[in-house]
């Protein structure tokens, strides 16, 4: 049986191979390894599992740039991924990086998804010239605000 979609018993068994050699190499302490055992079966190959994995795995190294870097081999692969735009939406409003951020933000907008109103909010918020670090020092008047009993205008 021979399907156009996942191809083989054969294909789909080789296609999970490294995925779970990546799984185990990861288990016993060597995510360097995992991240390039997938790595070696190049970005067109690589399912939207493999590449959420490749970005946990950066993660947990500290490897901040290389999340990225799959966090858009994400967004251009599976493009209605959209808790994926999100994270890298977010990522750019907090480095005040509005332009990227805004584009990723509409985009979810546009969708159907649950993140959606979270998104308008913060497109709201970037247009009307709020940053993350304002909002940081609101919050953080807010607390103080809070703690000493006054109610919050």
């Amino acid at each position: 049986i021979f399907s156009s979609i996942y191809g083989s018993v054969s294909d789909q068994e080789n296609s999970i191979k490294s995925y779970r050699e990546a799984i185990s190499q990861d288990a016993s302490g060597n995510t360097s390894q995992s991240i390039k055992t997938l790595e070696a079966k190049g970005l067109e190959q690589l399912t939207k599992q493999e590449l959420n994995f490749l970005i946990r795995m950066s993660q947990k190294l500290g490897d901040s740039e290389n999340s990225l870097m799959w966090r858009k081999a994400m967004a251009q692969k599976f493009p209605d991924n959209h808790s994926n735009l999100f994270v890298m939406a977010n990522f750019y409003y907090r480095k005040g990086q509005h332009p990227q951020a805004l584009e990723l933000f509409e985009k979810i907008a546009q969708g159907n998804s649950s993140l959606k109103k979270e998104s308008e909010a913060k497109i709201g918020l970037i247009r009307r010239g709020g940053s993350y670090r304002l909002q940081e020092v609101f919050q953080k008047l807010k607390k103080e605000l809070n703690s000493t009993g006054n109610s919050t205008p």
